[in-house]
């Protein structure tokens, strides 16, 4: 068994007031359930789309950038970059909408609604406790601010002390940290005693430091692009290097788990790397460069410069697939849960349904207090007891 697991509960609701529970363990192989899918974007650059579907929505990536992120709900957040936008797929319907950024390139609108403001190259996106967003304004050399209650934008940091800086995130305990790609090389972080609100935290960590993530322990993971390194900073500010070799790591993310996943940009894969070894696996990509499989196996599907990576809560991965102006969606787990009711007296049947069909395993976890359960492929029959 690995641990991609799911439990659905399943719950048979009868004609008396007594409820009969029926709890499901899901199990599927690590590679099999991973299908991949075109989340947002037509393979064409543009800007088009807003208020229909994510799929139908054009997108327009820089070469050197396409980042996404995700937030508690689930919700996906690109950062549109030559459309100097934010924008926004509901993962409930796959609607998109932009939710920061006017469409024109430019440094205006603190203290006003952020779909009005201008901003310039965003780059990048993270998100804290408490549902703010916090934007790479990267043209700008700024780190913007919207709080996603009210839809207000301010200037958090910047501009001095950056240049063109790539990589964002928030640590457990709402230090915002970033990374100043194109012009110290260092890790900093916003601190109200620094100049513009930035002090360094590390000079010169790497080179080209790219982007950043955080674990909870408050653990600090960097990619180093030109180098092909992953550096690990602990909470006293020491460096080791966790993973090296790797080609132009640029992005990368953390999964509720602890692993990290990164986005390869010249192997063209997405890979996963555990932070207690440093070894990896690929999750995504073939590494050759191109656009195909779509409704596939992941790892069996091309990519062509991928630059941006994000991982939910349910360990679902969206790449920002650069070079095809697209987000790609690597499924790791889709079941539908069912329900039936009748009299407590009869049996009942509840027949589950996955995706995909072939790679799903049922295995019955526990069974009702009162009668019993038996399973046969996906299917499950509840036999009420004799004396209940």
């Amino acid at each position: 068994m690995t641990d991609l697991s799911r439990i659905f509960s399943n719950r048979i609701g009868l004609l008396s007031t007594a409820l009969v529970s029926i709890v499901f363990q899901l199990y599927a192989s690590d590679i099999e359930a991973q299908t991949i899918s075109t989340l947002a974007g037509t393979g064409s650059d543009g800007f088009s789309g807003d208020g229909g579907l994510a799929t139908n929505a054009q997108l327009d990536p820089e070469s050197e950038l396409f980042r996404v992120a995700v937030d508690s709900n689930g919700d996906v957040y690109i950062a549109d970059v030559s459309n100097h936008r934010v924008r926004k797929v509901n993962i409930s319907d796959g609607t998109i909408s932009t939710v920061a950024g006017n469409g024109s390139a430019g440094f205006s609108g603190d203290g006003g609604s952020a779909t009005s403001a201008s901003l310039n190259r965003p780059s990048n996106i993270a998100f804290d406790s408490n549902g703010n967003m916090y934007i790479l304004d990267s043209g700008n050399n700024r780190v913007r601010k919207v709080v996603l209650a009210t839809g207000i934008i301010t200037t958090e940091a910047g501009p001095n002390g950056l240049s063109d800086p790539r990589g964002i995130a928030v640590a457990p305990n709402g230090t915002v940290y970033l990374t100043d790609t194109h012009g110290s090389n260092s890790l900093k972080k916003i601190d109200s005693n620094g100049t513009d609100n930035l002090v360094d935290v590390i000079s010169s960590i790497t080179s080209y430091p790219h982007d950043l993530a955080i674990d909870n322990s408050g653990n600090i993971f960097v990619t180093g692009s030109s180098s092909g390194t992953i550096i690990k900073v602990d909470s006293n500010n020491s460096t080791t290097t966790l993973a090296s070799g790797l080609s132009n790591p640029r992005a990368i993310n953390i999964d509720s788990d602890g692993y990290l996943y990164v986005a390869e940009l010249y192997n063209h894969r997405i890979i996963r790397i555990d932070p207690s070894t440093g070894s990896y696996e690929v999750k995504a990509g073939t590494g050759s460069a191109g656009f195909s499989g779509d409704g596939g196996q992941a790892t069996s599907a091309q990519l062509n410069q991928p630059m941006g990576v994000a991982i939910d809560d349910w360990g679902n991965i969206f790449i920002g697939d650069t070079n095809n102006s697209r987000i790609r969606m690597v499924t790791i787990l889709e079941a539908t849960d069912q329900s039936t009711s009748g009299n407590e007296d009869s049996s009942q049947t509840i027949t589950l349904a996955g995706s995909p069909t072939g790679a799903l395993t049922y295995t019955l976890a526990s069974s009702p207090s009162n009668g019993s359960a038996s399973l046969s492929g996906n299917t499950v029959t509840y036999t009420p007891s004799s004396t209940y």
